[in-house]
């Protein structure tokens, strides 16, 4: 695995366009109730929103690393970001946009924004390289803390941050499992998914800060029509608690999964085009007709950040508890988004 320093300057960072819109952003640090949002086309931008939409500033974060960016994680302890791209290059900027920290081109990370997960006790990142076969935990500085290997056909993870456990998707004989990991990186959990329930190609796997029971989609092989999607709940444990039918996943780039503060699980219905929160039990809680929901951020009074790539195009909604919407903001020139709440 390469691990070539980017070699960003600090002042090359600070030299960076910063267009203020409304108001002007005095850093990173972010207003409560907003969001960041990562847009990119041509190069990305980094957009704050305000509690009631208004665009507070826009950095031209693709100058800074002369990249096009597709991952983005805000850190709210103390308001730094990381960022990166589909080829494994990733940059720690601090809250005033200065890039303390980078390493290049660790291989393909797949997955989207569920290949990759903030470790809140440190600011670290840990990310799934495909490529390399590898999951790998990056400092801020850019060093490589952790690599573990021996897993094959990763794509997405998630930790469980009471203690720094890891859950991960791999595949054994053509077979798919969700393992977890634990802090001294013993396997612990193993669900062979395609041995022991019928499913398989688990997606986007979500940890609940509640209890530590981790939740993904998945296809189910023993549903009519053999093409049926299913969101699945392990305890902490790993023993499945709750099944729900999601309709038809297959090749699907929108199955995704996030977990609220509270412990409520967020996907998207791909049959009935909604996106839907739902209790641990498996109850519907709450819909919302938005059709393919990619981007999802939820705030501690209940109320999240949202994005469709179908319904919504660079439109971004806040949404209250119950789904109904209450602010939006509009993102321009834009192919692809990533939203983060601003606690």
């Amino acid at each position: 695995m390469r691990r070539e320093s980017l070699g960003i300057s600090v002042v090359a960072a600070a030299a960076v366009a910063l267009f203020a819109a409304g108001c002007t952003g005095g850093g990173g640090g972010g207003k409560g109730g907003g969001a960041w949002v990562l847009a990119s086309s041509v190069g990305s931008m980094l957009h704050e929103i305000g509690p009631n939409g208004q665009t507070i500033q826009t950095v031209d974060v693709g100058a800074i690393t002369g990249r096009t960016l597709q991952f983005f994680t805000f850190d709210p302890g103390d308001g730094s970001f990381w960022l990166g791209t589909a080829g494994g290059s990733f940059y720690h900027l601090d809250r005033d946009f200065g890039v303390t920290g980078s390493v290049a081109d660790l291989g393909n990370v797949p997955g989207g924004q569920s290949a990759t997960a903030l470790r809140e006790s440190d600011g670290s990142l840990v990310v799934v390289v495909q490529g390399a076969g590898e999951i790998v935990r990056i400092a801020t500085d850019g060093t490589i803390m952790e690599e573990i290997a021996g897993y094959n056909s990763l794509e997405y993870l998630d930790l469980d941050q009471a203690d720094d456990a890891i859950w991960f998707n791999f595949r054994v004989d053509y077979h798919d499992h969700v393992g977890k990991l634990d802090r001294d990186r013993n396997l612990v959990v193993d669900a062979a998914l395609t041995d022991s329930s019928g499913y398989s190609f688990p997606k986007a796997i979500a940890v609940s800060p509640s209890d530590g029971s981790a939740w993904f989609l998945c296809e189910c092989y023993h549903c009519v029509g053999h093409d049926a999607g299913h969101l699945v709940g392990l305890d902490a444990g790993g023993t499945e608690i709750v099944h729900v039918p999601m309709g038809n996943i297959y090749g699907q780039a929108y199955a995704v999964t996030f977990v609220d503060p509270a412990g409520n699980i967020w996907t998207n219905d791909l049959l009935g085009e909604r996106f839907v929160e739902l209790s641990p039990t498996g109850s519907e809680l709450a819909s919302v007709a938005l059709n393919s929901v990619d981007g999802f951020s939820s705030l501690r009074d209940g109320s999240s950040w949202v994005h469709s790539v179908y319904t919504d195009g660079g439109r971004v909604r806040k949404l209250d508890p119950s789904g109904v919407e209450i602010a939006h903001a509009d993102i321009p020139a834009c192919v692809y988004l990533v939203v983060q709440a601003i606690p």
